[in-house]
């Protein structure tokens, strides 16, 4: 059942087991004759304890999928999970995250201290990455692709990807690795490679001396990425934010929406609206754009679109070399090319 999963994800479904075996054994049920009642009363009491959403569809899931494996083995004639109400996570994050201001100190404040420090806030911070991502690269990972310095890192379904790394983030790793050639990036005081709770427990320090009062975690640090770089957020041609590290559309959108932002322009061709806001934005007034459009479309009238069934028109007086200026000059104002 546990083939194919990640090690932290199957220590998750076990203590999931343990947890839901825990609950029936003390309201006298035998979990593998379990219902779906006792199951949905599971998952309320979940809810009623004050866990998240989140934490209760993880649960859910994790015992869901050990009777799912007892029922293709045959073992079991149904799934008492399979039908059971999972809990929608909010439409907005609950994670904490930092402002501008805040998140500059707290670079500065890494940057006084070990250089470890810096190293992990700016993997988090300036590159998005997730905490089991920067704990768990090494040296070997580290390459150069066309000039940029990347990271491979390993995420959510085991999927490998390269993240290409700030500047900042470059300088801060290179000075923490120093002459070292193999072995992870991120090193504990006694020189073995930095766990997830030490670089929380990092994390927390480093923001506590940057004067921030809420209690930030490593995710409170890639969450603030997600909300304020915008130019390190991906937006599809339909507004929808494309996968950051992993994120799916919905997840990325309410790390957005927490944060309290506007969209960034969509991709893709401008539309006649956005041309016409950056030529305003180029220098020409509403008022110098609107002339010069009707100007267009009467030069338009006057020596022909060029376009139509029955050829160019011509107009006394107006020479072919000088069409030719005009429609050049106008080119960019013309309708059929705002695409």
């Amino acid at each position: 059942m546990a083939a194919g999963l990640r090690p932290r994800t199957r220590d998750a479904y076990g203590r999931a087991w343990h947890a839901w075996a825990a609950w029936c054994a003390d309201h006298g049920a035998d979990p593998w004759s379990a219902t779906r009642g006792h199951v949905d009363a599971w998952a309320r009491a979940l809810e009623a304890d004050g866990y998240a959403p989140a934490t209760v569809a993880l649960r859910l899931t994790a015992i869901g999928s050990a009777y799912r494996y007892a029922v293709e083995n045959g073992d079991l004639p149904t799934n008492p999970v399979q039908h059971v109400r999972r809990p929608k996570p909010p439409s907005e994050s609950p994670t904490l995250g930092l402002d501008r201001a805040q998140a500059q100190a707290v670079l500065t404040t890494a940057a006084e201290g070990h250089p470890r420090d810096l190293a992990l806030v700016a993997l988090l911070l300036l590159n998005g990455l997730r905490v089991s991502e920067a704990t768990g690269a090494t040296l070997a990972d580290l390459a150069t692709v066309r000039g940029h310095r990347v990271l491979t890192v390993q995420g959510k379904g085991s999927k490998t990807r390269r993240a290409p790394l700030a500047p900042r983030t470059v300088a801060a790793i290179e000075r923490h690795v120093g002459e070292r050639t193999a072995g992870p990036v991120l090193l504990s005081y006694a020189g073995t490679a930095l766990t997830r709770s030490g670089a929380a427990r990092i994390v927390r320090r480093v923001a506590k001396a940057a004067g921030v009062d809420e209690r930030i975690s490593p995710h409170s640090l890639r969450h603030t990425w997600a909300t304020l770089a915008h130019g390190r957020v991906e937006w599809s041609a339909h507004g929808r934010p494309r996968r950051a590290g992993g994120a799916g559309p919905t997840r990325a959108d309410r790390l957005h929406r927490a944060g309290g932002r506007r969209q960034p322009e969509r991709a893709g061709p401008p539309c006649p609206a956005r041309l016409r806001h950056q030529r305003i934005g180029e220098g020409m007034t509403t008022k110098d754009l609107d002339s010069a459009n009707k100007e267009f479309e009467k030069l338009l009238a006057e020596v022909g679109d060029g376009g139509g069934a029955g050829g160019e028109k011509q107009a006394s007086g107006i020479s072919d070399e000088r069409k030719a200026e005009l429609r050049k000059r106008y080119q960019h104002l013309d309708p059929r090319h705002r695409r």
